[in-house]
């Protein structure tokens, strides 16, 4: 299924507020954790402290309704919404479902954080699984880029 514009604009707005094309944010759309594929975070960064943010992006009620899991296991995990979705949300919502789990809001061209989210513990195995999740995203991605046309005839 193709990605709504919206979708697509949250992401290059997330990819922006990481700080992804640092040289210390490692990071990568569409992880998914473990091999059984029923989990799957919208966008992870990690960093060379070893720090996992997990992102989830929603771009309507019906979307944050919707079955599909929301993986927060990150140390820190955000949800990214447009504007208009929280401000709805934050007038009929209760959040206590979502303790501790942050919120972006697209505010134009840059994102703004309307709720912090909180550390959570994370143990050393799921840890490694986090990241060995992340290598194999990266690798398939990297897969996408060499398939271009071009790209191997440089040489």
């Amino acid at each position: 299924m193709a990605k709504s514009a919206i979708t697509r604009h949250l992401e290059k707005l997330i990819y922006e507020h990481t700080s992804a094309g640092d040289w210390n944010i490692f990071s990568c759309f569409e992880v998914m954790i473990g091999i059984s594929g029923d989990e799957i975070v919208d966008f992870i960064t990690t960093s060379a402290t070893n720090e996992i943010r997990c992102y989830e992006i929603k771009t309507s009620k019906s979307d944050l309704n919707s079955n599909a899991r929301k993986t927060f296991v990150g140390d820190f995990n955000y949800f990214v919404m447009p504007q208009a979705l929280w401000d709805d949300l934050n007038k009929h919502s209760k959040w206590e479902a979502y303790n501790g789990v942050g919120v972006l809001i697209d505010n134009g061209n840059f994102l703004e954080c309307v709720r912090n989210a909180k550390r959570k513990h994370i143990h050393f195995a799921e840890r490694a699984k986090i990241m060995e999740s992340l290598v194999r995203s990266m690798s398939r991605e990297i897969k996408k880029f060499y398939k271009i046309k071009g790209y191997w005839e440089a040489f």
